[in-house]
């Protein structure tokens, strides 16, 4: 199957490339799962190491469960943030823009952003998580699906880069002791 992910790979980051759409991986694979999905993803990720991107941090798409049903998953997914398509809103421009045309079938998403500190611990304590959290902000993502009319499989949209395209971030506010008391 390595084989397999890795065209589908070069075939997600061409779509990316021309900003084209393309059939969903499940129509054409039925058995491409999850872990094929985040197989792909890592070849993705490998390529675009190569050509110079930079990891900047992680998104983490469909946590919304309301929506599950909607677009066929069962949990959330995992997807890297990139040099090149994290921008940080300046509080003194009073507008960030960006331009749209790239993207395949845009849609914007509010986001709370967090910068960590630590690693996150597998943990249920809300105190505890929020240690390791240094500063919030609000944002927002701007998702694309290459995918026609959104009709994809849980697998189809992890492989194709979480459905990530942009992210905006707005003024950081540091979490202190104190803030961080206040959730007790």
């Amino acid at each position: 199957m390595r084989n397999a992910n890795a065209v589908i790979a070069q075939r997600l980051i061409a779509a990316y490339d021309t900003s084209a759409l393309i059939d969903p991986i499940t129509a054409g694979q039925p058995g491409f799962d999850t872990a094929d999905a985040y197989d792909v993803l890592h070849l993705i990720e490998a390529d675009r190491l190569a050509r110079g991107w930079l990891p900047v941090g992680r998104k983490i798409g469909f946590t919304n469960r309301t929506i599950w049903e909607l677009y066929g998953v069962s949990g959330p997914m995992w997807a890297r943030v990139w040099d090149r398509t994290l921008h940080v809103a300046d509080p003194g421009a009073g507008a960030t823009s960006i331009s749209l045309e790239s993207f395949v079938q845009p849609r914007i998403e509010p986001e709370v952003v967090f910068g960590l500190a630590a690693p996150i611990p597998q943990a249920d304590d809300a105190i505890e998580l929020l240690s390791c959290v240094e500063w919030m902000a609000a944002g927002f993502e701007i998702i694309q699906c290459h995918f026609p009319g959104y009709r994809f499989a849980a697998p189809d949209s992890t492989a194709a880069f979480g459905l990530h395209a942009a992210l905006v971030v707005g003024t950081p506010v540091r979490v202190t002791d104190e803030n961080r008391a206040s959730v007790a």
